[in-house]
């Protein structure tokens, strides 16, 4: 395969797949691909698959404890300075502990600037099966974001439920790299 298959079979498979990438980055990714076609140099390419990384959820008081049998997997890919992700990090079944304060998830890549939002999140509270969404605003001290729910709030112990076995936070972003 040449460089620009490589790189349309990748932007194809991140933008199939509805978690990989925030709504309103698709059509400026799609342009980007289709102006850049095969000009793009590939040593700004960071590898042309995904790639794995282990995400971790932490609070700015105490971090909560994703307990026994959780999970915490994500994947992301790099094209030049453009990062896509998703992650997910699901508490387990015992052995959990909700921390206190507001609630922080890790980037596979440090951001440039800061406090920008850089993706959304989907957080599921398996008890009653209630869903709620916000967007992931980037904090100034780096390789993290806050979970910021519509109307700004933020996620925590607490909010927008107490946390428990088997609740959900699932994330996608859609970035520039530092």
């Amino acid at each position: 395969m040449t460089l620009d298959q490589d790189v349309r079979r990748i932007m194809r498979e991140m933008l199939a797949d509805p978690l990989s990438l925030p709504f309103e980055f698709r059509s400026w990714v799609t342009q980007w691909i289709e102006v850049s076609g095969s000009q793009l140099p590939s040593s700004q390419l960071t590898g042309l698959q995904w790639a794995a990384f282990t995400p971790a959820l932490t609070a700015s008081v105490t971090n909560p404890t994703l307990g026994t049998g959780s999970t915490a997997s994500g994947r992301f890919a790099r094209i030049g300075k453009l990062v896509v992700a998703q992650a997910a990090l699901i508490f387990g079944t015992s052995g959990t502990g909700a921390g206190s304060g507001s609630y922080y998830v890790s980037l596979p890549i440090a951001p440039v600037g800061s406090l920008d939002v850089v993706g959304d999140f989907m957080v599921f509270d398996n008890s009653p099966g209630a869903y709620r969404a916000g967007v992931l605003q980037q904090v100034s001290s780096g390789q993290t974001a806050i979970l910021v729910l519509g109307g700004g709030a933020e996620v925590t112990e607490a909010a927008p439920w107490a946390w428990a076995a088997s609740d959900q936070i699932r994330y996608r972003l859609g970035y520039e790299a530092a």
